[in-house]
C-alpha cells in the first residue's frame, strides 16, 4: 500500500537520538579534500555520529542522495577534547547589526575529535556547536565513554601474572630456604596490595 508516494514499510532508516547545528571547522590528517568552515548538522546515534555538510558538494564523500557526509563510529574515535577557542565574532551578527555586531562576541568551545578512518588513517576534525555546546558535548562524551568501556582492553605486550601463581612461587622459595619467613610475609603483603 502506498502512503504519500511511498510504500508503508519503506521507512526503515535508523533515527538519530538527536541532531544539532554545528560549524564544521575542518580536518587534519591524510584526507585534505574536506572543506573548512562549513555549516553542518551533526546527527548523534548510539554507535556513531554523522556530520552532514550543508553547502559542500566537491571533494567529499557523497551519499546516494548527493549529500556530503562524514560518519565516525565511536569505536574508531581515539580522543575527544573540548578546546576553549576564546571570544569570537559571529559574521551573522555583523551582517544583521552592522558595526555594533563586531562588539558582540560569544565564548566558543570547540569539540575536537581524533579518529581512525576506514583505512585506519588518523584524522582530526573540529566542530563548533555554538549555542548547543552545553547539550551536544556531554552527549558525545557519554556515548564515547560507553562504547570505549565495552571494548576489550588493548594488549600491552606484557604477560598477565596472577597473584595465586606469585604466592605459590613465594611458598616454594620459602620451602627451599631461599627467602626467610619475614621476607615471605613482606612479599605476600605487597602482592595482596596489588589486588
Amino acid at each position: 500500500m502506498k502512503l504519500f508516494g511511498r510504500d508503508k514499510g519503506e521507512d526503515n532508516e535508523e533515527k538519530p537520538i538527536v541532531f544539532y547545528y554545528a560549524k564544521y571547522i575542518g580536518v587534519l590528517g591524510s584526507d585534505k579534500s574536506r572543506p573548512v568552515d562549513e555549516d553542518s548538522y551533526v546527527y548523534i546515534f548510539n554507535d556513531r555520529i554523522e556530520i552532514k555538510l550543508l553547502k559542500s558538494k566537491g571533494g567529499i564523500l557523497l551519499t546516494s542522495k548527493g549529500e556530503s557526509k562524514i560518519t565516525i563510529p565511536y569505536r574508531n574515535m581515539t580522543e575527544l577534547q573540548h578546546v576553549d577557542a576564546g571570544k569570537k565574532v559571529d559574521a551573522d551578527r555583523v551582517l544583521l547589526l552592522g558595526l555594533p555586531g563586531l562588539l558582540w562576541k560569544r565564548h566558543a568551545i570547540v569539540t575536537v575529535i581524533k579518529y581512525n578512518d576506514d583505512n585506519s588513517e588518523p584524522q582530526t576534525i573540529a566542530l563548533d556547536f555554538r549555542a548547543n555546546t552545553k547539550y551536544a558535548q556531554p552527549l558525545i562524551d557519554r556515548k564515547f565513554r560507553e562504547v570505549h568501556s565495552k571494548l576489550p582492553p588493548k594488549d600491552t605486550g606484557q604477560p598477565v601474572i596472577s597473584v595465586a601463581d606469585e604466592l605459590s612461587k613465594l611458598a616454594k622459595l620459602k620451602e627451599q630456604g631461599i627467602i626467610t619467613e619475614d621476607e615471605s610475609l613482606q612479599m605476600k603483603n605487597s602482592l595482596m596490595k596489588k589486588m
